[in-house]
Order: C-alpha cells, then structure tokens, then sequence
C-alpha cells in the first residue's frame, strides 16, 4: 500500500489508553484508489505541527527518542514539516539492513538514530546494502527538495535493556515535495 491510497471500509475505534487512541478494528477493506499529489500534500500541511514536542504535548529531553510510560501523551502519531537540509539518513550501525535518519525539527530539536519503519525506506536499505554511494545520493535529493514531511509514531511500550520504559518515537513516513523517490514509493522486490 502506498502512501495517499484511500482505504474504504467500516472501521470502529478501539478502547484504547494513550498514546494509542488512534487505534481501530476494520472490516469489508477495500481500495478506493489513490488521492492526488496536491491531495496529499494538502493533509499532510494541514495536519502538521511545529514540533515533535507540540505534536504529542509533552517535553523531550535533548538525545532521548522515548517518551516514559509513566507520562503518555494523547495521541501516537504526528505530522511535523522540516527543512529537508535538516535531515540525514544513515544506515543502522548494527544492522546495515536498516536505516536511522537524523533531523533537527522547526523548533530546533535534534533526533538522532531515530528508526525508519517506512516500508519503501526499509526496501531501499535492503536493496542497497554495502552501496555509500546511494544513501549519499539518497541524502542529496532529499536535501535539494521544497518540502519534507516526516510521519513520527510511537511504538507500544518497551523496555530497553538499559531499563528505559516508554513509548520509542519511528519514523512513520517521510515524505519531500515536489519530487520523491520513484525507487523507494514503488515496493519492488528485488
């Protein structure tokens, strides 16, 4: 499923605690084609937020990528605008099937090592594997972008192995205009 597909069906809220009240059982899903590039665009600005602490109300200590469990915020996904030249993706210093990005939100906030779950962004570090050179071109084309929009979730409590329980902020989505990525929006397999 790519990104802007609009899905039809009859979906019904789950009883959820936060951050996961966004959270919904579905039935009868169906396709019902994809919104336009200026459609996307347009929800995507009008449900942007500043910052990632504006976005989920709470206050996140500089290098941490958790929210604690004991203060949860209200919701567990966020759209915020950043500039694209703010933005770095590097490959998973454990797991270089895995890509980290890098970004310093409009507030001025930096996150780093922050998870990418976007399946066109974990195909593309699958595929290129052992090549610097695409990420450094990856990296360059989305800093010569207009815009960039990054969809920041958070995932279901956790405990690190250090001991940090919480929510951990991922990369949902990133999305820059006017251009993307062909590669990375199609899903081909390899």
């Amino acid at each position: 499923m790519l990104p802007g597909a609009i899905l039809n069906g009859h979906f019904r809220r789950r009883e959820s605690s936060p951050p996961h009240v966004e959270d919904h059982s579905y039935s009868g899903l169906r396709f019902g084609g994809s919104c336009s590039a200026a459609m996307f665009h347009q929800i995507l600005c009008e449900t942007s937020v500043t910052s990632v602490e504006e976005g989920f109300s709470v206050s996140v200590p500089a290098g941490q990528k958790y929210i604690p469990v004991d203060s949860p915020p209200n919701l567990s996904i966020i759209t915020t605008a950043v500039n694209p030249r703010h933005l770095k993706i590097v490959r998973d210093e454990y797991n270089d099937r895995k890509l980290k990005v890098h970004f310093t939100d409009s507030s001025g906030k930096e996150f780093r090592y922050m998870s990418i779950t976007d399946l066109g962004y974990y195909e593309y570090a699958i595929q290129t594997v052992g090549d610097i050179r695409a990420l450094r071109e990856l990296n360059d084309f989305i800093g010569a972008q207009d815009e960039l929009f990054l969809r920041i979730g958070l995932g279901r409590e956790y405990t690190s192995p250090d001991g940090r329980r919480g929510f951990w902020m991922q990369a949902n989505g990133i999305y820059t205009f006017p251009h993307f990525v062909e590669e990375i929006r199609s899903y081909r397999r390899s």
